[in-house]
């Protein structure tokens, strides 16, 4: 992001980026990026459904939470996970996350400023895609999966106890 933040601002003048660069690179970042109307930089976000509501398009790592999130939203998604992750956690909910919602997958190791803006640029220049997109994560959401798992565990307590 720090690459071309400022470019695709310069050539999108309706393009807003609000990005969460975590507590211990946000110094950093900080120190790096340029100031601009369009930019909000945060270390971390505490009103996430804000960003979500307000977001078109996600760039984000591929933690099982955030994946929840996405499909909750309907938000479409350029995933990018995180090699550190034991097992390849992050690499696994991403292809699922591509199966399910179409979510699109840049591997760390493929990562560099050209193949973002381009994924970036594409799925933003096809209104039709993000609307699948959107529509697919939505229909693979599951935002009542508490209440049945709950509904589940007690059916079978109930079940064992006659």
């Amino acid at each position: 992001m720090l690459n071309l933040y400022y470019e695709i601002l310069m050539e999108n003048e309706n393009l807003f980026i609000i990005w969460q660069t975590g507590v211990e690179s946000f110094n950093e970042m900080d120190s790096l990026v340029r100031n601009h109307p369009h930019l909000l930089v945060r270390p971390f976000l505490k009103s996430m459904d804000l960003a979500y509501a307000a977001a078109d398009l996600l760039v984000s790592r591929a933690g099982a939470m955030t994946c929840s999130e996405i499909l909750a939203t309907g938000k479409p998604a350029i995933l990018i996970p995180s090699p550190n992750v034991a097992e390849g956690h992050q690499f696994r909910n991403a292809s699922l996350m591509a199966d399910l919602a179409g979510s699109r997958i840049i591997r760390e190791d493929e990562l560099d400023s050209i193949t973002l803006k381009s994924a970036i640029e594409e799925l933003l220049g096809n209104e039709d895609q993000l609307t699948v997109m959107s529509e697919r994560a939505l229909k693979a959401a599951k935002p009542n999966a508490s209440a049945e798992i709950v509904e589940r565990i007690l059916s079978l307590v109930t079940s064992s106890a006659n």
